[in-house]
């Protein structure tokens, strides 16, 4: 395994995952955000995880290639759309905005 040098998350960053034969442009969250955007879906000790995980996709998924609707037609990118995403897409989008990769990343936005 090679090292890698760490990078600081920045507003400015552009990361890129492919995921199936599409591809998204995204930027991590910092943990102060997650932290703010989470105490927002908690209300009465209740934990809205679909809020939560829509608002993250939302703030920090910034462009897609290759998303098709049901009529095989590009999907233009627009914030509003991502939670239409497939649940196995937003969990792998979720891990990366987050910095977890494999098993972590199956239960993430569910976590209270």
């Amino acid at each position: 395994m090679q090292n890698k040098p760490i990078r600081l998350i920045s507003e400015n960053e552009r990361l890129k995952i492919e995921i199936g034969a599409s591809t998204f442009i995204y930027r991590r969250a910092l943990g102060s955000t997650i932290s703010q955007i989470r105490r927002a879906y908690t209300k009465g000790g209740e934990f809205d995880a679909e809020g939560f995980a829509d608002e993250i996709l939302e703030k920090h998924v910034l462009d897609w290639r290759d998303v098709l609707n049901e009529r095989d037609e590009q999907v233009p990118f627009s914030p509003d759309k991502v939670k239409y995403l497939p649940d196995e897409v937003r969990a792998k989008l979720l891990g990366a905005i987050n910095g977890i990769s494999g098993e972590l990343e199956k239960n993430w936005s569910h976590t209270p």
